[in-house]
Order: C-alpha cells, then structure tokens, then sequence
C-alpha cells in the first residue's frame, strides 16, 4: 500500500533501485548492530539513521516535512502512531535547512500503526508525518529511518 498524490507516480518508480538497497540492508541488520544515535552509509544517496525514544502523546510530539529527502521509517522494537497528512493541509513553519526539516502545525487526516510486524512507512519530500505517538502506554521504540537523497 503506497498513499500519496498522483504527482508521486514517477517518483515511487524511479526509487526501485534505491529500495532493493534498503530491503538488503534490512535483510542483514541485526539488532545486535544497533547503536542508538549513529548513522550507517548504506549507499552514496542513502543513510541508515539508528533511532531510538520514548513514545508520547500527540501533544508532544510535533509535525514535520522534509523539502530533499525521502523518509524510509522501519520499525525494530516497539510500535507508534504516525499522523499524517500534505503540507498544503498544516500550516508551515520555517524551514530548518541544518535538519532539511520544517515545523508543521495542524490535525492529521490519517493515522497509521508502525510495529514490528515487518511494515515500513515511506515519506516523499513535502509529506507531512508526526510519528512517535503512543500505542496505550509509552514504550521505548526503536527503528531506523532511511534518509534517501534524490
């Protein structure tokens, strides 16, 4: 399942190859290589960031986008609640270029469960996502977000 705009069609085709990379790296992680906090190279457009943190509420978590890259989040241990939403429905902040991030601020017109039962979340650039949110209590989460530069 892909939800995104029409726009999107031949950007998700032309990530084919970039994907396999990601699948393959997936493939041959094992939790024992998990460093909270680093980043692996996976490929020279691709960057494996090893996150890991408390779930909150929706209230304090906060809305972001990116303008370059596209986001792969994979889900290791735990599970979160990720909003979403297009940027053109939240008003923007001002765009962070240090992080390639910008502030979002609105309510979400989906919510979807990330967990470990092998699903993933892929984000184009300008697609909004607030993501660790708890599931019922707060858990420690942990997950690798694909940062794929295009």
């Amino acid at each position: 399942m892909l939800f995104s705009s029409v726009q999107d069609l031949q950007k998700s085709l032309d990530l084919a190859t970039d994907l396999a990379k990601v699948e393959e790296f997936i493939k041959n992680f094992t939790m024992d290589q998990f460093e909270a906090g680093t980043s692996i190279q996976v490929a020279d457009n691709i960057k494996a960031n090893l996150i890991e943190y408390q779930t909150k509420t929706q209230e304090e978590g906060f809305w972001e986008a990116h303008k370059k890259m596209i986001d792969v989040h994979y889900i290791l241990q735990g599970s979160e609640l990720a909003d979403l939403d297009f940027t053109d429905s939240l008003e923007k902040g001002e765009y962070q270029p240090e992080r390639e991030m910008y502030e979002l601020f609105g309510e979400p017109s989906d919510t979807i469960r990330l967990d470990t039962t092998n699903n993933f979340l892929l984000l184009f650039p300008d697609e909004a996502h607030r993501t660790g949110v708890k599931v019922g209590e707060s858990e420690t989460l942990r997950k690798i977000v694909f940062k794929i530069e295009k």
